[in-house]
This record gives C-alpha cells, sequence and structure tokens, in this order.
C-alpha cells in the first residue's frame, strides 16, 4: 500500500486505493513526478486485488493524475519577470544543502524555481548553480543519483540541467565522470524511463550545447544513444507514449529534445551526427522557434509547454543554435529548412523586425539570437538551395546586419573615447 502523504494526494485526484501501489512504484513515492508516468507505465500492471490494469483504464488513471496534477503545475509556473531585482525581492533563495548527497535539496537550490531558468542572468540562483557545479562533492553525487532509485535519478539529472550553465561547469561536471552516468540513465528499463528521461534529456542537450564536452558525450556513445531517442526507437522517449496529455496540452516530445541534443554534437561531430537527426525534426524545430519568438515573458513560455512540450524556460538562442549547425553541416538538412518558415524568421531577426535575447546572456556571455541567425543565414546561403526571392531576401538581412554592427561598433568607440 502507498504511503499515506501519498494515499491522501491520489484520493483527492479520484484515484482508488487499488492502484494507489502500482502508482506509488512508478514515481518512486514522490507525488512530484506523478505527471511523468506514462499510459504504457500503468497499461498491463497488476493492481492490489490482482487484476491486470486495461488500456482504458491506464488512460483513466493518466487523465486523473494529469487533471489532479494541474493545480500544482500551475502554482510552479514562474511569474513574468519585469527585472532582476523584481524577481529578487519575490523569491526566496534557497540555500545548497550541507549533505551533497540530499539530491532533492540540491535539485531545488538550482531550479531557479520562480525565475527564468536559463542561468544567463547573473542571479543568486545562477551562483548556486555555479558552486554546486563547481563542487566536486556536489557533482559526484549527481553522478551516482544518476545511477541509483528512480527519484534519486530524476533529482540528479533535473539538477544537472540546471548547473551546466557554462562551458566551464558542464565540462567540470564531464570530468567527474557524470557522461557515463548519463549514458546509464538513458538506458533505465522501461518501468522507471520515463520520469528519468523526461529531465536526463534535456541535461544532455544542455551539456551538448557547450562543444567543450563533445568528445566526452561521444566517448560515452552519446551519438548512438541520442539516435535511438530522435529516431523514436525507445518507447518511452517516442511521441507516442505521451499522447494521453490533455487536449489543450502539447505532447511530450521527448525524441525532439534527443534531436536537439545531435544538432549541437554535430558542431563537433559533422556530417555524420548530423544526418542522424531525422528530417522531419527541422519543421517541429523551426515551429517551436517561431512560437517562442512571439512569446513575451517566462510565464507564457513555461505554462505553454514550448520547449517540446515540457515546462521549462527557454531562450530562442538554443533553438536557432541547434538549427544553424544543422544547415551548416548537412545539405538535405538545409534543403529541408529552406522550405519551412525559417528564412522569412532570419531576415525579420536580422532586420530587427523581431526582438533579440542579449539581455538575458548576461554576465556569461553567450551567443544571442541575432549572432546564431548570422550563422544560419550564412549556412543557408552556401547551399544550392532556396528560391531566389528568399535567397536574395536573406542576403540583404545578412547586408543590413553587419551594417548595423559596424554603426553600433563606431557609436561604442565614439563614447570610449568621451
Amino acid at each position: 500500500m502507498a504511503d499515506g502523504k501519498l494515499s491522501t494526494v491520489l484520493s483527492r485526484y479520484g484515484i482508488q486505493p487499488r492502484y494507489h501501489k502500482v502508482i506509488e512504484d512508478l514515481c518512486g513515492g514522490q507525488a512530484d513526478f506523478l505527471s511523468d508516468i506514462l499510459l504504457s507505465d500503468l497499461d498491463g500492471r497488476i493492481d492490489d486485488e490482482g487484476s491486470t490494469i486495461t488500456g482504458p483504464v491506464a488512460r483513466g488513471l493518466i487523465r486523473k493524475l494529469q487533471e489532479g496534477g494541474g493545480v500544482a503545475a500551475e502554482a510552479s509556473v514562474p511569474p513574468p519577470a519585469a527585472s532582476v531585482a523584481a524577481e529578487e525581492a519575490e523569491v526566496e533563495v534557497v540555500e545548497l544543502p550541507e549533505d551533497p548527497s540530499d539530491l532533492r535539496a540540491v535539485r531545488r537550490a538550482v531550479a531557479a524555481q520562480g525565475r527564468l531558468d536559463e542561468g544567463m542572468r547573473g542571479t543568486p540562483a545562477d551562483v548556486h548553480k555555479l558552486r554546486a557545479a563547481a563542487d566536486p562533492a556536489i557533482v559526484s553525487a549527481i553522478a551516482a543519483g544518476l545511477r541509483g532509485r528512480l527519484k534519486d535519478a530524476t533529482h540528479a539529472a533535473a539538477a544537472l540541467r540546471s548547473i551546466a550553465i557554462t562551458p566551464a561547469a558542464a565540462l567540470q561536471a564531464c570530468e567527474a565522470g557524470v557522461p557515463a552516468a548519463l549514458a546509464e540513465a538513458l538506458q533505465r528499463p522501461a518501468v522507471t524511463a520515463g520520469p528519468v528521461l523526461t529531465w536526463a534529456l534535456p541535461a544532455v542537450a544542455r551539456l551538448a550545447q557547450h562543444r567543450e564536452t563533445h568528445g566526452r558525450l561521444m566517448a560515452a556513445n552519446f551519438a548512438r544513444l541520442l539516435e535511438a531517442h530522435a529516431h523514436g526507437r525507445v518507447k518511452a522517449s517516442s511521441a507516442s507514449a505521451w499522447k494521453q496529455g490533455k487536449e489543450d496540452e502539447p505532447v511530450r516530445r521527448l525524441d525532439l529534445v534527443a534531436a536537439i541534443a545531435l544538432a549541437f554534437l554535430s558542431e563537433s561531430g559533422g556530417v555524420d551526427l548530423a544526418s542522424r537527426v531525422p528530417l522531419r525534426a527541422v519543421p517541429d524545430f523551426v515551429d517551436m522557434l517561431q512560437k517562442r519568438l512571439f512569446m513575451f515573458n517566462a510565464d507564457e513560455v513555461v505554462s505553454s509547454r514550448s520547449f517540446c512540450g515540457l515546462p521549462l524556460y527557454w531562450r530562442p538562442r538554443f533553438m536557432l543554435q541547434a538549427v544553424a549547425r544543422l544547415v551548416e553541416h548537412s545539405g538535405a538538412h538545409c534543403a529541408t529548412a529552406w522550405r519551412t518558415s525559417l528564412p522569412e524568421l532570419l531576415v525579420a531577426l536580422l532586420e530587427g523586425d523581431l526582438p533579440g535575447d542579449a539581455a538575458e546572456n548576461k554576465p556569461y556571455g553567450s551567443p544571442d539570437v541575432l549572432d546564431m541567425a548570422k550563422a544560419c543565414g550564412q549556412s543557408m546561403l552556401a547551399a544550392h538551395a532556396g528560391l531566389p526571392e528568399a535567397r536574395d531576401s536573406l542576403q540583404r538581412a545578412l547586408q543590413v546586419a553587419d551594417v548595423g554592427k559596424s554603426v553600433a561598433k563606431s557609436k561604442a568607440k565614439v563614447v570610449s573615447k568621451l
């Protein structure tokens, strides 16, 4: 029988006691992970009365879990942030725990709940992230947790995603043996894979965004692992495994998260890695980027689950970086990109019709979306693809961006002389 606290939550959701133990096993006894349970996890399991849970019953249970968890999910969405100062006044800073093996406390301290969780704004939460990444005891605990029980592996993966915010922080994690442990997490048995993959794959993508980690990730065989997830050959990460959500809730696309990580790795692996990304992912990437470019506050970004169906804050640069690497190294992916709305989006970014995200990449100086738009546009023009009119528009936009950059540099020099 499930513990009293979890049973109370499940009863409040309208779930009969006969199913409580099965659900407890799947979520590791943690109510926070109820929303990560898959339809395939419940289908065919045996309840406390010895009966097999059929497909329709499993769907009903999933619906109750998701509807019941809606209030909690909404409460965790960060509010729109007008400024860092406003955020600091409203959100309590959670200190790192004295015991590094308390991964739940580590996760809470570095998750930046109630903030823009991208780690590029220099908030106290960002300081915690960098402190955690530089602490060998915490990084070792994360590596051990990834190999541990369901709840420990999930907390570890989520914490890893939060702390790998700079090349140095990501490299420190890699040097502590995290890639091997993370690779094991991606190969967990299907019954426990769902909750872990939800955080493990974004953690891989976060590491892969930094070129400094690529050698260690590829040495840990991530090219093969990510390819399997990206092509839906792993049941728990396939799109079909997550179609049991609310009608108005986007499908959780862990296969696309894996494809993004592969695209990042292609910066080092070239055409071999780029060719492993499904061509069908390119229109999905562009669609996500387009929707994100028209979202102007953190609340909307998180609550809409715009990043592959996950409730995470992300910058437009993150997605455009993945697309830029693909079009740079793969002619097939570049040709596919020309047939999407990407050329128009690049023109709008380069000409200033769409806002950049430079204000969010301080103090660590990561490339902003305009930097990536230039790189992506140049790679697209280098390929023999696209209609003449579209190519001309993109070429003119790149020239406009170059002129604007030159003017900005000239103004900066004048100001410095004054």
